[in-house]
């Protein structure tokens, strides 16, 4: 039997192919982030999925530790564009068809962990954590600042000091002059 030698450009070769197997598993690997990464309350939150292979029918969301029926929120159905409400559905979720989870008016309560779940050469999870930024921006509304009223008030209240400053003033220049009674 004849012993075949690794000819550089076999070797190679070799390399370029386990380059580009290695490619293409991790451009097939599912990935979720949040956009924005940490949503204000009262803001919308999408989250962001790639990577899902083509011949996968289904979707899954879950919501908590694990991807028991108790914490499944929603699952699609690719084919019919069918979303069937899990037990941890909530009226402020919505699927994307590309399988990402938009969550409208986030509230605090939201902040949790998120599990995406498809079946498609076995099953795949990707999990993420949806971090709610619940600090306080003031920024001044439409109709933030003083009401009519109030204004109207300290419109009179200058008013009257400036009266009551330049009747003070003539009352004072007059005893001046003519001297004391």
């Amino acid at each position: 039997m004849q012993k075949k030698t690794l000819t550089p450009e076999r070797a190679g070769l070799r390399i370029l192919a386990v380059f580009l197997s290695v490619s293409m598993v991790s451009s097939n690997s599912l990935q979720i982030s949040p956009v924005p990464p940490k949503p204000r309350v009262g803001e919308d939150v999408i989250l962001s999925v790639t990577g899902i292979p083509n011949e996968v029918r289904f979707y899954d969301w879950y919501r908590g530790n694990d991807i028991a029926a108790d914490n499944q929120i929603l699952s699609y159905n690719r084919n019919d564009s069918k979303v069937s409400p899990g037990k941890r559905f909530f009226k402020e979720a919505e699927i994307q068809s590309n399988g990402s989870l938009k969550i409208v008016n986030v509230t605090k309560e939201f902040q949790d962990k998120y599990t995406f779940s498809i079946l498609a050469n076995g099953l795949q999870n990707k999990e993420v954590i949806l971090e709610v930024d619940d600090s306080l921006v003031t920024t001044p509304g439409p109709n933030s600042g003083l009401s009519g009223g109030a204004i109207a008030g300290i419109v009179i209240a200058v008013v009257v000091v400036v009266i009551a400053a330049i009747v003070g003033g003539v009352y004072a220049f007059k005893f001046n002059k003519s001297g004391p009674l």
